[in-house]
């Protein structure tokens, strides 16, 4: 499996809790990691997508960069990454988010740098697991 690079650019996490159970679905979340990869720079993609015992994750890797969905029905948790390469506007992004999964509240982090993803499905689908276990670590709440 090839190594990921670091790059500069656009790295973007969303981390939402108490979303409605019925915008966690699997369905959903196929439709809306399309809906938001048409606002988010990836270039041509490959889309992949896989279930776990808590919940779906959906993403899409490109050239440009990727964006995943990992949702967490039983508790209300969604959390989503986006990386593209250069400088990208994110309010554009943020506010589909917001609109597809009707957000009112969330934390929001962003940086300048992250990883390029392989493009190949194989690849993809050995990643995502680890990429679910750190989205589930990130909705642990730090304060009591």
């Amino acid at each position: 499996m090839p190594l990921q690079r670091l790059a500069y650019g656009t790295w973007l996490v969303m981390v939402a809790r108490n979303v409605e159970r019925e915008r966690l679905h699997d369905r959903v979340l196929q439709g809306a990691v399309r809906d938001l990869a048409g606002v988010w720079p990836v270039g041509s993609v490959v889309e992949c997508g896989r279930a776990a015992d808590d919940g779906p994750t959906h993403a899409v890797a490109g050239p440009q960069g990727h964006l995943t969905l990992h949702a967490f029905p039983a508790a209300g948790g969604l959390v989503i990454t986006a990386f593209a390469v250069g400088a990208v506007p994110v309010v554009r992004f943020v506010e589909r988010a917001e609109k597809v999964f009707d957000l009112e509240v969330y934390e929001l982090q962003s940086s300048r740098f992250g990883v390029l993803w392989p493009r190949e499905s194989e690849a993809l689908e050995r990643l995502l697991p680890g990429e679910r276990f750190v989205a589930r670590a990130r909705l642990v709440p730090t304060l009591d």
